[in-house]
């Protein structure tokens, strides 16, 4: 190897070191370099003799590279300028802190571009470039460094040969020696590359160089085990991208039970999404029923920890502000024993697990961007919200590393064949809504590289609201129950659907338990929407809207998180927050139309009269699965399709036909509701007695006969004086549904199950001479008074003025 003229450079060291014999410290003293630069060609200007320094003020602090030997000497290495190389400009770009090594030329670092040597790291070179190239011209080979080319390891250094650390490998310099003897102090970079990383501790303007204190054997440091001071061969890592709420990654189980560390960055701009679950397996005993687990989730726009380690869970916002902005954002969890932090673009938040456990299980594995459909594992916590919401993370993540060990997740989404995972990640202009994906009146926004389609109140299901849900309809005596299998247990909750009915009261959905009070109730109450939760310390009620009960399409929707409620009927919000510290809701069953589980209940709601339809519990369209047989959990007798609602008919065939049952119990309030359908223009429909001049009758609004009996003694204000002919159905007594048949006290005359209808009918040939027709239930009469006709149909010549006939004519004629 040639010595470079009186440039200083003498003897080289056995392992790369420099050697630099002339110059005690780079840049100080009258020396100015560590060779002569009066023989360096046309690179008289670098370090213009006594300058003293050599970019000091630049390199002090090492958040950003610039180039190397600024202050007089301008620009480090341009081409012009004869130096050893042509360095072109250093280009590292946006480096910023150097938390650990990468390969040059990656993502945000820049390239850093040697002239004409090309992209440092890559290729085939271990060291930054090509030894063959270096110093263009006199410096030969640098004498026998045939380990300088350490075939693939693409970057500095790394790969096969470990770190930049080993003396030994053959590279310009001692990197195991850097920056003692003769080179002067660590940290001067002797021909402008970046010196090796550090573990730093900053606090304000206080600054801690740990691992050079620890490698100089500072005595305020104190070792523990064999430490290696180098870097770890870090692969360029490149992101993934989670494009539906489904998708989701399975890594190894993270096995760190009494200390570990996991981080990654992530980017999204939706509110919702769960990034990372892990758990174990469920022990044995009363103490811990549950297995240890760990979650991380965003909820409305802000981080999640979530760390339970057998002695209850606890639940850490981690995020000052919202996190959902579309920019990258890196988190780390460290945890040692109970204690921890998870930090937040360098924002940390504290946590101690609750307990005594030093511990944390986690035997399954490691699930990131969401959950498998159909949860094969224990029951999940039910801290963990976004899990039962099904909200499933859509976004980007990239870098991850678990106890400082980075994790492909390319290679293991490409292993995995994982739906819906992607390799790289561009955000795209937020336009998918521009061109009107969402059909039939569709809600549309803007997700992440997605459009979402709100299809409430449309009737329509699907990701673009274009196909027609399943409409439910109720007599009053009908239901849907849907099995939970196990014990639901949930503290949060998305309910969706649409009704309509005519009747003021009557129950839409609750949720029930076979062994507690708990519920989550919807019901009309008067024409309101009453929501009703119980958490077993009492019940918390809101009511919205009004006049509900007007037989038209109604959207209600129920948000519950913790102990914050909203139920919003037709797009009108109200909030309310329950009291006491309870957040849990068991359940066993999912009921419509008709409570079922009633041993709780101190009072039974009345049954639903009307139709459903599009029913969302937590992401699940349950009308939908039970029509087309996708779950086996459903119990119903209510009729799929919009039917006309009539609930237990009863026909009353003759006026004088009547049943009667227990007195009705109206003192404060009373809610009556039937249907009713008949021919006749009048006819007393119901009747209760009471005390003093204290009475309540229904009535047709048309002028009728007299009739005998009580009829005779009804009070003045009744104008009827007949009974009723015609059918009866879907009769609610103050939320009491009586079977008429089953629960009559008496029954007179011929009322029977079910209704017919008219028997025979009106037409225009029913009454001959222009008579007119008068229908009646079981046939019709013929007025004649105004012919000079009499007989059944009019049709008998009539003499001295008697004309006129009301004789019913039945479906055998006269």
């Amino acid at each position: 190897m040639r010595t470079w003229g009186a440039r200083g450079w003498g003897a080289r060291r056995d392992k790369g070191g420099l050697g630099c014999t002339r110059a005690r410290v780079w840049g100080q003293g009258d020396v100015g370099h560590p060779w002569d630069v009066g023989t360096l060609g046309a690179c008289g200007t670098w370090g213009h003799g006594d300058t003293g320094t050599r970019g000091h003020r630049a390199l002090g602090t090492r958040g950003h590279w610039v180039p190397m030997g600024l202050g007089d000497m301008g620009t480090w290495g341009h081409g012009d300028m004869g130096c050893p190389w042509d360095m072109g400009t250093k280009g590292l770009g946006d480096m910023g802190t150097r938390g650990h090594w990468v390969p040059m030329g990656h993502r945000d670092m820049g390239t850093e571009r040697h002239g004409d040597m090309g992209t440092q790291g890559h290729g085939d070179m271990a060291c930054p470039w090509d030894t063959g190239t270096w110093g263009l011209g006199n410096m030969g080979t640098l004498g026998a460094h045939g380990t300088w080319d350490l075939g693939d390891t693409a970057t500095r250094g790394l790969g096969a040969m470990g770190t930049q650390n080993l003396g030994d490998i053959g590279c310009p310099w001692d990197m195991g020696t850097w920056g003692h003897g003769d080179t002067g102090p660590w940290g001067h970079e002797a021909i402008g590359r970046p010196p090796p990383p550090q573990v730093v501790y900053k606090n304000n303007d206080f600054k801690l160089e740990l691992s050079r204190l620890a490698q100089e054997g500072d005595g305020r440091v104190t070792l523990h085990g064999a430490l290696l001071f180098r870097c770890e061969a870090v692969a360029a890592l490149e992101p993934v991208t989670f494009a539906t709420p489904a998708a989701f990654l399975a890594l190894p189980a993270w096995r760190a039970a009494r200390a570990g560390s996991v981080s990654f960055d992530f980017r999204t701009t939706e509110a919702n999404g769960l990034l990372l679950f892990g758990q174990g397996r469920p022990r044995g005993g009363s103490g811990r029923p549950r297995p240890d687990y760990l979650a991380l989730e965003l909820l409305d726009g802000h981080l999640f920890l979530l760390l339970d380690m057998g002695s209850g869970g606890i639940k850490v916002r981690a995020s000052a502000r919202k996190v959902t902005d579309g920019e990258w954002c890196h988190v780390d969890v460290q945890r040692d024993g109970r204690k921890g932090s998870v930090s937040v673009n360098s924002r940390s938040t504290p946590f101690l697990a609750s307990g005594e456990s030093e511990v944390l299980d986690l035997d399954s594995e490691l699930y990131l961007g969401g959950l498998p459909e159909g949860w094969p594992g224990p029951p999940l916590p039910p801290e963990l919200w976004t899990a039962f919401l099904r909200y499933g993370f859509v976004g980007c993540v990239r870098d991850l590393f678990v106890d400082g060990r980075s994790r492909d997740v390319r290679r293991l989404a490409e292993a995995q064949a994982a739906p819906g995972v992607t390799p790289f990640c561009a955000r795209e202009p937020p336009r998918h809504c521009a061109s009107g994906p969402c059909r039939n009146g569709g809600l549309c926004r803007e997700g992440w590289n997605r459009f979402v389609c709100d299809c409430l109140g449309t009737g329509y299901l699907g990701p673009r609201c274009e196909t027609e849900a399943a409409v439910l309809s109720y007599d009053g005596s009908m239901y849907l129950k849907i099995l939970v299998p196990g014990a639901a247990q949930t503290e949060a909750e998305d309910v969706a659907l649409r009704f309509m009915s005519p009747r003021a009261y009557g129950l839409v959905l609750a949720t029930t338990s076979r062994q507690s009070a708990d519920t989550l109730r919807l019901e009309l109450d008067g024409g309101r929407m009453k929501l009703t939760v119980n958490l077993g310390k009492g019940p918390e009620t809101l009511f919205a809207g009004q006049k509900l009960d007007d037989n038209e399409w109604h959207t209600v929707r129920v948000v519950r998180r913790g102990r914050s409620l909203q139920l919003s009927v037709d797009n009108v919000t109200v909030e309310g927050q329950m009291s006491g510290a309870h957040t849990r809701l068991e359940f066993h069953n999912i009921e419509t139309g008709i409570v079922t589980e009633r041993r709780f209940l101190a009072v039974v709601p009345s049954n639903f009269l009307g139709h459903l339809s599009g029913l969302l519990f937590n992401g699940l369209p349950y009308l939908d699965l039970c029509k087309n047989g996708d779950i086996s959990s459903c119990e119903l007798n209510a009729r799929f399709g919009r039917r006309t609602i009539v609930a237990d008919p009863v026909a009353f065939r003759g006026r004088g036909s009547y049943v009667a049952l227990a007195t009705l119990q109206a003192y404060a309030s009373m809610h009556l509701f039937f249907q009713f359908k008949t021919t006749a223009p009048d006819g007393l429909i119901l009747f209760n007695s009471g005390n003093g001049n204290d009475f309540l009758v229904v009535e047709l609004l048309y002028i009728g006969g007299v009739s005998k009996g009580l009829l005779g003694r009804l009070p003045k204000l009744v104008a009827s004086r007949g009974g009723f002919q015609g059918c009866l159905a879907s009769l609610d007594l103050n939320g009491r549904l009586p079977d008429l048949l089953a629960d009559a006290l008496h029954r007179v005359g011929h009322v029977q199950r079910g209704c017919d209808g008219p028997s025979t009918t009106c037409t225009e040939e029913s009454c001959a001479n222009q008579g007119v027709c008068l229908q009646q239930w079981d046939g019709f009469t013929c007025d004649c008074t105004m012919t000079s006709y009499g007989g059944p149909v009019c049709n008998d010549r009539e003499s001295g003025g008697a004309r006129g006939g009301h004789r019913p004519v039945g479906p055998r004629g006269s």
